[in-house]
């Protein structure tokens, strides 16, 4: 008889998919994740199969926080471009709220590592960038139908800037610039738009 499962698979995730985000995949070793999640390595494969597989998962999990975090903020009611600034002074304000250093987004983080990916992760992040765009391109949308948003603006390629400069707002924040910096970064994207 198979003996039950220690441990909360759900729980386990979740630190397994903050270990990667904090540190990437390649710095993340076996023994960190047995020993940040807390179970055994035997535990893990059979869970989870191999350290890639979890690495997936632990991907898929992020991706379903980051449609909550951001794609649902974009998708808010009220003016859509209060909603777009509003949106990235809050990435800047969360560098200027604490301490601690801002994480890499994971999808940055893993973007970075570029090659070194499996096809699959590949896959999720070239689908995670299109989901973004699709977002900001559906809140630029709605800006030209409120009058906000200047009519030759060509909002494809202006959707695929915004998903960009969160992405380099990301890293210039993990790279140490401060809140006042990141709002002029900001604020001269978002010029872009007028």
């Amino acid at each position: 008889m198979a003996r039950p499962r220690e441990f909360d698979r759900n729980k386990a995730l979740h630190l397994a998919m903050e270990t990667f985000w904090e540190l990437g995949y390649e710095a993340t070793s076996t023994g960190v994740l047995v020993s940040r999640m807390g179970i055994g390595r035997s535990s893990l494969y059979a869970t989870f199969g191999s350290k890639e597989e979890l690495y997936a998962e632990a991907m898929d999990s992020y991706v379903r926080d980051l449609r909550v975090r951001v794609i649902e903020r974009l998708e808010a009611d009220g003016p859509a471009l209060e909603i777009l600034e509003d949106f990235f002074l809050s990435v800047a304000q969360r560098r200027g709220s604490t301490d601690e250093p801002l994480r890499c987004c994971m999808i940055v983080r893993a973007s970075i590592s570029g090659t070194d990916q499996t096809p699959e992760i590949r896959t999720r992040i070239k689908k995670t960038i299109e989901e973004l765009d699709r977002a900001f391109f559906k809140l630029l949308q709605r800006a030209r139908e409120e009058g906000t948003l200047k009519t030759n603006t060509k909002l494809r390629d202006s959707a695929r800037f915004l998903t960009t400069t969160f992405q380099a707002l990301n890293v210039a924040a993990l790279a140490g610039r401060d809140c006042r910096e990141l709002r002029e970064i900001i604020s001269r994207a978002l010029t872009t738009l007028d």
